[in-house]
């Protein structure tokens, strides 16, 4: 249930999703699941990957990551 709730939000966040008083609403289109989980991987891996640059030395490492995220 969590894991729908986290996703939801993905897809939600990605939509800029926002909520309104008027009257005629359309219905909010989520993407399908496995769309969502791809996102979501995309998310993590772009966070601990800064994570990994924050705590390196490494120049090379750093620099590879770098690159990594510009791809």
């Amino acid at each position: 249930m969590c894991l729908y709730a986290c996703l939801t939000h993905v897809g939600i966040e990605d939509q800029h999703a926002q909520g309104d008083k008027n009257e005629t609403k359309e219905m909010l289109s989520v993407p399908p699941i496995s769309q969502l989980k791809a996102r979501m991987h995309q998310i993590i891996w772009h966070q601990e990957v800064q994570n990994v640059i924050k705590v390196s030395h490494e120049k090379t490492v750093i620099r590879r990551l770098e690159k990594l995220l510009a791809a």
